[in-house]
């Protein structure tokens, strides 16, 4: 594997072992004017280990947009290339933590609603667990998504926006790319949470935590992936090989 194929590293410190904690791994893109909050709001949060935040856009510098005086907590890289969302798989897989939180720019959780999500992951790390996710049916041979799950407790075909997971599943999501054909996982696209959510020993969890706050651009057609074109066409096909090779129904 070449240099090119992984992101830069980011030192990390062991995992402190006290109660249930996570260490969080949040990528800046395309809205490095959130990462500040977010940052502030993690860790506030007492299940809060460690953060690594990735600046995955070179054309920003992100101490442009966040304190450049960092409590040691937080470690901050700025990619020397563009990456996409897979890289905060890669991120976990290279690190000693068994425990990963995953937010996107767009969505704003609150401390509480933090703690609960590594909680809920604590009490069953089996499965990847969320706040967002879609339903995916199969009828009449087409698959027909429900997106946008939330305030839901229950489980989901795929989650997005936000994601706890373990260790386990970062190995079984590598795994998962080596059986649908994905030799880079900077190829894979837009389908990084699709692959984790078939990562668990059953179907990811969506939790009802409360009220989430969104981004105002969350749905903004210039920086919301979800409104690119064919968008959904690739996931669909990403997730019938996973559904086929896992056997998942």
């Amino acid at each position: 594997m070449t240099q090119a194929d992984e992101p830069d590293p980011i030192a990390t410190s062991p995992p402190s072992s006290d109660g249930p904690r996570a260490a969080f791994i949040i990528l800046s893109y395309a809205r490095p004017q959130n990462m500040q909050r977010i940052l502030d709001a993690v860790l506030a949060a007492r299940s809060c280990d460690h953060i690594l935040l990735s600046n995955n856009n070179p054309d920003i510098d992100i101490f442009d947009h966040i304190a450049r005086d960092q409590p040691d907590r937080v470690k901050v890289a700025q990619q020397k290339e563009r990456w996409e969302p897979v890289s905060r798989f890669i991120f976990a897989r290279n690190m000693p933590d068994d425990y990963f939180v995953c937010i996107d720019d767009d969505l704003f959780l609150t401390p509480a609603q933090i703690d609960a999500l590594v909680s809920h992951l604590h009490a069953d790390p089996a499965v990847p667990h969320g706040v967002w996710g879609e339903h995916v049916r199969l009828v009449e041979g087409v698959f027909q998504i429900t997106p946008g799950v939330h305030n839901f407790d229950g489980e989901v075909d795929t989650i997005n926006r936000a994601y706890a997971f373990t260790h386990p599943h970062v190995r079984r999501y590598f795994e998962l790319l080596g059986l649908v054909g994905v030799k880079r996982p900077r190829s894979l696209g837009r389908g990084d949470d699709i692959v984790l959510s078939f990562s668990g020993e059953r179907k990811p969890f969506c939790h009802d935590l409360g009220p989430l706050e969104d981004c105002p651009t969350a749905d903004d057609k210039e920086l919301a992936l979800w409104r690119n074109e064919n968008f959904y066409d690739a996931r669909i096909r990403l997730y019938a090989r996973l559904r086929e090779v896992t056997g998942r129904d």
